[in-house]
């Protein structure tokens, strides 16, 4: 059984420096994919499968949240319906499963290919009186997950 180590952290943004320009085509940056008209949410999580695929998450705390599949050229390939959860951080695992912090939750989900079903879903925020939204996911080099 994976160790799930957790992190509660606190930033302070103490200063921020950026262009004055916008991002253009013309620097390196351009549109990959959009999501679909008339769905919940604005993309948080992202992550890339070993396929090429990326897989981006609608965050709305409607709760009809989804992760939305894409090929390598923008074209939507898949949509994991996430009802009931709201996914941020996303990252996938040495084991080559998909694991998502759900902020509404406290819990890290874990999804399976194919169809990317929720196999499992570990509490991180339990007891009276906790609540934390987890925010991302990463794993190190011996295979254990981190969240904060």
């Amino acid at each position: 059984m994976r160790k799930l180590i957790v992190f509660v952290a606190v930033l302070a943004l103490a200063a921020f420096l950026a262009d004055s320009q916008s991002a253009t085509a013309d620097r390196g940056v351009s549109r990959f994919a959009t999501l679909p008209a008339g769905q919940p949410g604005h993309p948080e999580g992202i992550a890339a499968d070993a396929a090429g695929n990326i897989y981006a998450a609608s965050f709305d705390f409607s709760g009809n949240n989804n992760i939305y599949v894409f090929g390598s050229n923008g074209g939507l390939k898949d949509t994991i319906a996430l009802n009931g959860h709201v996914p941020l951080g996303m990252q996938f695992g040495p084991d080559g499963k998909l694991y998502v912090a759900d902020f509404g939750n406290g819990a890290v989900l874990q999804l399976a290919p194919p169809g990317h079903a929720i196999t499992r879903s570990y509490p991180v925020c339990t007891g009276a009186g906790t609540t934390c939204g987890l925010n991302a996911i990463t794993f190190d080099s011996a295979g254990l997950l981190y969240v904060s």
